[in-house]
């Protein structure tokens, strides 16, 4: 018979099975009589395996999202203290709350590394999903 194990492989072509060949679950068989023994069950197969890849990888934090989390816990405080300093500048020197608060938020928009802690988990979590969907994981 022939299984179809596009679902694991990628490859689109079923692959011919004889007696004695291991056959992969969440495959599917493609024509003819197929008679298979569970050798594996649970979390001992390959489909589980898989999908535990997924999830670590989308649950753990790379090395470039641990070193965005380093960077924001310093750069976070310096920026909020220089919004702090500018909106008292601006006060200071005799300029309307609104303009003093508008520099304030303009230093905040400006160098807020907002980009920097969303963009990296979500392009992890996209490149695993995408890999998973592709059947590369």
């Amino acid at each position: 018979s022939a299984v179809d194990a596009s679902m694991l492989t990628g490859e689109s072509v079923p692959v011919e099975v004889t007696t004695g060949d291991t056959v992969t679950g969440a495959t599917l068989n493609a024509g003819g009589r197929l008679v298979v023994e569970a050798t594996r069950i649970g979390s001992d197969t390959q489909l589980a395996r898989m999908a535990k890849l997924v999830e670590d990888a989308q649950n753990g934090k790379a090395s470039a999202q641990r070193l965005a989390d380093r960077i924001s816990a310093v750069f976070v405080p310096i920026v909020i203290a220089l919004a702090l300093g500018t909106l008292g500048f601006w006060l200071g020197n005799g300029a309307g709350l609104t303009a003093a608060f508008t520099a304030a938020v303009a230093v905040l928009i400006i160098a807020c590394p907002c980009a920097l802690g969303l963009a990296t988990p979500t392009a992890l979590m996209v490149g695993t999903g995408r890999g998973a969907q592709l059947g590369i994981l």
